[in-house]
């Protein structure tokens, strides 16, 4: 996924495309989530559950003020409205936010505390949790593949003369569907 965007984003930079402001808008929020997906990677890879909870949250206000954009009803200056989100995210979004805001001591509790046998404390330092941590992971690459397809969606709007931008974006596409599949994070339907 990271190939196929950097690909995307790259290989007609510098080039204008047939854009508008809509389409403008939308490239805009892609690459705001190129340039933070590293960190949001990072932070899950070093068990920082509450400032991941935080970026995921953002990650998808991004799909979904995509989904505003494309639905004519974005707001500037008004949070995205999660309902015009993909369904799977309204859950998430509502987890995240819970994380996020600290409103929910007991979910902090399983992230932060550590279980000494006699005793149970809060860890200095961020705590590993394998199974957290593939929670908020699959959260986060299922909304990167979304952002995926918007980006082949976009550059085939941008450059409708030039289709062969995005093929092999598709290819990779079928190759990412069958890998999230073949883990758990994608459902056969």
């Amino acid at each position: 996924m990271l190939t196929t965007i950097a690909d995307l984003l790259t290989f007609k930079e510098g080039i204008p495309g047939n854009t508008n402001e809509q389409l403008g808008k939308i490239l805009q929020l892609i690459t705001i989530f190129w340039q933070g997906q590293f960190y949001t990677e990072k932070i899950i890879s070093e068990g920082q559950y509450v400032l991941a909870s935080a970026a995921i949250k953002q990650e998808i206000e991004i799909i979904t003020r995509i989904a505003e954009i494309k639905k004519g009803v974005a707001k500037d200056g008004k949070t995205p409205n999660v309902k015009y989100a993909p369904p799977m995210f309204n859950l998430h979004y509502g987890d995240m936010n819970d994380i996020a805001h600290i409103s929910k001591p007991d979910v902090l509790n399983v992230l932060t505390s550590v279980d000494g046998g006699t005793f149970r404390g809060v860890s200095i330092t961020p705590i590993f949790n394998p199974d957290i941590a593939k929670t908020f992971y699959a959260i986060h690459l299922i909304i990167f593949y979304n952002i995926l397809v918007e980006s082949i969606e976009l550059f085939q709007q941008l450059y409708p003369d030039d289709l062969e931008l995005v093929l092999p974006a598709c290819e990779i596409l079928k190759i990412i569907v069958d890998l999230l599949q073949k883990e758990g994070i994608f459902k056969v339907n």
